[in-house]
């Protein structure tokens, strides 16, 4: 059984304990040799999609772009989906947070200032079953780590 699990959404879930990790608005990331100018460019491109339909749609919306259409490729991790535009497969749409020794290695880039608040990441643990102390030790470090890394 599982004890805990990160989540990412909106933390209402039913029957679930949910406590706030850390903020992850999601931003275009991609390979360093792509060549976007404006988020017009996108169109031209692979847009790799997460399970979360309507996630592009969000951030199409928040840059002033008409509505993109994504074809690429669905993910159901932002790190492989990250991995697979970093291998120039495509643009992905993902938490920098995440990313930020890829960013600053310049192994990925952030073409366009725009982010899009689409949920953040939870921990979470069933209400049908007690908590441990161990739970309470694993949520204490997690939610100071996260705190100290400007996540709160």
């Amino acid at each position: 059984t599982i004890d805990a699990a990160i989540r990412f959404g909106d933390g209402a879930w039913r029957r679930v304990e949910a406590t706030p990790l850390q903020a992850a608005p999601l931003t275009v990331l991609c390979a360093p040799g792509l060549a976007l100018k404006s988020p017009h460019d996108l169109r031209r491109c692979t847009l790799l999609r997460s399970y979360r339909s309507d996630d592009w749609a969000a951030w199409a919306q928040a840059s002033g772009c008409a509505p993109l259409h994504p074809r690429g490729p669905q993910f159901d991790a932002s790190v492989l989906m990250v991995q697979a535009a970093m291998a120039g497969a495509g643009v992905a749409l993902a938490p920098a947070a995440m990313f930020r020794r890829e960013l600053a290695s310049r192994r990925l880039v952030r073409p366009f200032d725009v982010e899009v608040d689409a949920g953040r990441y939870w921990l979470t643990r069933s209400l049908g079953r007690e908590a441990t102390t161990a739970f309470g030790v694993v949520r204490a470090w997690l939610v100071a780590g996260c705190a100290g890394d400007g996540g709160g």
